[in-house]
């Protein structure tokens, strides 16, 4: 059953901006240069197994829109006249493709055409969604004319690129639903996955990296299943089973089989081998070594090794993710998809940094009653990312036993966070202060994340009101993280007032009277923003899993709530119609709304009540799209590391992914 195609209509309008990582990359020495080069590589070689965890069309799909851009030679305009297509479907074909690109894939994470997140209705978890393109069958079928490439592509994936069955992330048994996890022409269940999951955990055989196949037999009614395990060579087979083939519940049998996406495995393996001649110390080399097996065999207890040899390295100059990592877009919610995130150390930027931690008992004490355990964080700028949503930050590894045992890290990539398209859309501001917001939105967010990771947390947490053997986590539970998050949020609202933290991030005079203002509407404008997150069947505020933002938008929420109940002489905000505006009185921030916060960090509101539920429905309506973001490109020129950045336009965007030649 499907859907009808203008509620899967691709994003239109969407606001794009380029990553900006030239200061970053300009500081890193020619090792640091090729090291960073070819873990870029390695990422980006795996883009095509994130195409295919994705759906079964994905990958032609993006070959369709490669040739069709080696086609167009960047002069779309001629192109698109020589083929008969008009202006408007032009548009609407770079805006899929751009889409397409920035998703590495056909399907998007919970936002229908109306702006409403969908959900699951068991868990509250957001639907991922197919989209498609706006222009019509005919004229994607002129543009397609171009050589027998693009035709050959075209007749392989038309249907599939416009059907609106299946449309979502799902189980092919029901029939609406797909997954690039479970590649198969005959339906599967939930139940027959869990049966052969079941049978695999018993066997100890961890599955971040396999996918699952179904045959049906001619000869009977019983299945036939085919574990498919990532790995560019074919030999390895788990100690704990005796032959490849395991017999399940129900006479079923499942074969085991290495090899899966082996074609971009081999490349990425070729450049960790590259990248393991430049690493910066023994740790890095090891870790290097662990995945390169673990991506060789498809053994993933060497994945786990490698991610142990990650959390030890602490500081690095150059942090790298990469390999199978979150299970969002597995149905199951187990199969990791393919990510890589290659960051650099913002050196100038971390100075400050350094110096905020180094003078930290001289901002905190008002919220510390024991000694202040300083954070183990650092600037980062990424130089590529390949990833179906944007990496603002993260903090791994997801095995829990490394965590308890070696540790994790907690990362944020700045130069992504801070990255706005320059026509941006911000709803809610008042339109005389616009331009103010965005001229000083960057500097605001330099102080408010440094604030925030490297003072806010692990402060303010108050152990004599715990029994014995009582914990934080185990007091508070699935709340933890939303109190972490508005401790943190509520800190750096705070000392984004303190005049010496300002002037250690050379902000001074009424530059710093203009970041302080600016600071708070900025913040209160991304708290209503979050109330699109609200979810009015279960009543719950909560983020989408994979945004870099989900464990605070309940703490955001309130603290808008907690300035708001200062009274109307400091903040309103104002309703007319189908829009609200938010009105701060600029004087009273330091006398009254920061003295309010101070109090307010040992307590947390976050009902929605009937006002703001109102509000749910206005911010929906004036949601913008995803933002898609252009990413640079390294090259090895005449032995020479080079970085190249392109313009912040959809046709760059293609043009970045072409010239990565994957």
């Amino acid at each position: 059953m499907g859907v009808s195609r203008d509620t899967l209509f691709a994003d239109t309008d969407a606001p794009i901006c380029k990553i900006p990582c030239a200061t970053a990359f300009s500081e890193l020495n020619q090792q640091e240069r090729l090291y960073t080069h070819h873990m870029c590589r390695a990422s980006f070689h795996g883009a095509r197994v994130l195409l295919r965890q994705t759906s079964q069309e994905s990958e032609e799909i993006f070959d369709l829109i490669i040739a069709l851009s080696k086609a167009a030679g960047g002069q779309w305009g001629q192109f698109a006249n020589s083929r008969g297509v008009s202006g408007d479907d032009l548009k609407y074909f770079l805006e899929y493709a751009s889409m397409f690109l920035g998703n590495v894939g056909n399907y998007r994470v919970g936002h229908s055409n109306s702006g409403e997140v969908s959900y699951l209705s068991l868990h509250s978890q957001p639907v991922i969604q197919k989209f498609v393109p706006r222009l019509s069958t005919a004229a994607l079928e002129n543009l397609c004319q171009a050589n027998d490439e693009t035709k050959t592509l075209y007749k392989a994936v038309a249907k599939r690129v416009y059907a609106t069955s299946p449309y979502q992330y799902g189980f092919s048994a029901d029939r609406s639903s797909s997954s690039g996890y479970y590649p198969s022409e005959s339906l599967i269940s939930k139940q027959e996955v869990d049966a052969i999951d079941e049978t695999l955990f018993k066997h100890g055989i961890l599955l971040e990296n396999t996918r699952i196949s179904k045959k049906d037999s001619e000869s009977s009614n019983l299945a036939s299943f085919v574990l498919h395990i990532t790995s560019s060579e074919t030999s390895w087979l788990p100690s704990s089973v005796p032959s490849p083939y395991l017999d399940f519940p129900g006479g079923k049998v499942l074969k085991l089989q290495t090899g899966d996406h082996a074609d971009s495995l081999k490349k990425v393996v070729s450049e960790l081998e590259h990248a393991k001649n430049y690493a910066g110390n023994d740790t890095q080399e090891n870790m290097i070594s662990a995945l390169i097996s673990s991506f060789k065999t498809g053994n993933h207890e060497e994945f786990k090794r490698a991610q142990i040899y990650w959390v030890q390295d602490r500081s690095p100059a150059i942090e790298s993710v990469i390999g199978f990592i979150e299970n969002y877009q597995d149905p199951q919610g187990i199969r990791g998809a393919w990510e890589g995130i290659i960051a650099v150390v913002n050196k100038i930027q971390s100075k400050s940094f350094t110096e905020l931690v180094e003078r930290s008992s001289e901002f905190i004490s008002a919220f510390e009653t024991s000694e202040f355990i300083k954070p183990d964080f650092t600037s980062l700028d990424t130089i590529g990312f390949v990833k179906s949503e944007s990496p603002a930050g993260l903090n791994l590894p997801n095995f829990e036993d490394i965590c308890q045992t070696v540790g994790s890290k907690n990362l944020e990539f700045g130069n992504v966070d801070n990255a706005n398209p320059p026509d941006e859309k911000i709803p809610f501001i008042r339109e005389e202060e616009l331009e103010f917001m965005r001229e000083y939105r960057e500097m605001v967010f330099e102080v408010l994340i440094a604030c925030h990771e490297l003072l806010g947390y692990g402060s303010g947490r108050v152990t004599l009101w715990y029994k014995h053997g009582q914990t934080w986590s185990a007091i508070f539970g699935a709340d933890v993280n939303a109190l972490e998050e508005c401790r943190a949020d509520g800190v750096s609202l705070v000392l984004l007032t303190d005049e010496r933290i300002l002037k250690i991030f050379w902000y001074s005079g009424e530059v710093a009277k203009h970041v302080i203002y600016a600071g708070y509407p900025i913040f209160l404008y991304r708290a209503i923003k979050g109330l699109s997150r609200w979810n009015p069947e279960t009543k719950a505020l909560r983020g989408i899993p994979i945004s870099p933002l989900s464990n605070n938008v309940s703490g955001k929420f309130a603290l808008l709530r907690c300035i708001l109940n200062c009274g109307p002489d400091i903040l309103r905000i104002k309703e007319r119609h189908d829009d609200i505006k938010i009105v701060l009185n600029e004087l009273k921030i330091t006398t009254h709304a920061v003295p309010t916060l101070r109090k307010f960090l040992l307590k947390l509101q976050i009902d929605v009540d009937d006002t703001f539920a109102r509000y749910h429905l206005i911010v929906l309506a004036k949601e913008s799209p995803r933002i898609q973001y252009v990413q640079p490109n390294t090259f090895v020129e005449y032995e020479e590391v080079n970085l190249r950045e392109y313009p912040a336009t959809k046709e760059a965007l293609i043009q970045s992914w072409v010239e990565r030649d994957i």
